[in-house]
């Protein structure tokens, strides 16, 4: 089985060109940006923040920093009022940390307070593609379980994602219309497993097919290529 990754606290401190908040509107496609390591209780949450983080996300956001670390950094104002990443430093607290990393904004107040709103409300309007997101975290189930329980969904959730989908039915009216018919069902399983025993074995089963099988890109394609060798009778 994979091996538990313990993630240090950010420690290092990576510079580029700091922004100039005068020319901001025009060279805003630039990076140009300034990323700290700073003790954590020397920034504080938006009192005003419109995003509310109840217990649900900020335990999937502590899953998220044992497992990866802080990604991205924390953004401040000049006071070190967070404007953005309210969710993450509470998180970081809760876990014990004493450094985080944060980039200190020029813009003005009224500024960040658009862009705060703007971070949030830009992520809500991305949408999943479901079929890419199943077989995405069927591959990490298969792979990499320490990754796939850290993905911000549920235990209920993911097994509700991942689980299997009933064959349609065949129908006289299917039959010679190109409707699906006996044989041609697309199915996505969800394997529970008995003891831990049983996961590592078929979790070696998967590597082996990986190793085996190079080529294929999805579980499915490589589990087809060795029954194919298989004598089944």
């Amino acid at each position: 089985m994979a091996k538990k990754k313990t993630t240090p606290e950010p420690t290092q401190q990576v510079t580029h060109e700091p922004q100039n908040a005068s020319n901001a509107t025009e060279t805003a496609s630039e990076p140009v940006l300034k990323v700290t390591s700073v003790d954590i209780g020397s920034i504080s949450a938006d009192p005003a923040n419109a995003r509310k983080h109840g217990d649900k996300n900020l335990d999937a956001i502590k899953g998220s920093l044992r497992r990866f670390g802080q990604q991205r950094p924390i953004i401040v104002d000049s006071k070190g009022i967070i404007r953005a990443g309210n969710g993450t430093w509470m998180a970081a607290k809760a876990l014990g940390w004493k450094k985080i990393a944060v980039i200190v904004s020029d813009l003005s107040q009224s500024e960040l307070t658009a862009f705060a709103i703007a971070d949030n409300r830009t992520a809500e309007l991305a949408e999943w593609d479901d079929a890419v997101l199943k077989q995405q975290l069927a591959d990490l189930q298969a792979e990499s379980p320490d990754d796939f329980g850290a993905t911000g969904f549920t235990d209920d959730e993911l097994a509700e994602l991942l689980k299997e989908e009933e064959p349609a039915e065949q129908s006289s009216e299917a039959e010679g219309t190109g409707g699906v018919g006996l044989g041609q069902p697309v199915v996505q399983y969800a394997i529970i497993f008995d003891t831990p025993d049983q996961q590592d074995r078929w979790f070696n089963f998967l590597r082996y097919l990986k190793k085996r099988y190079p080529e294929p890109e999805t579980l499915a394609a490589r589990l087809d290529l060795y029954l194919r060798q298989v004598d089944l009778t």
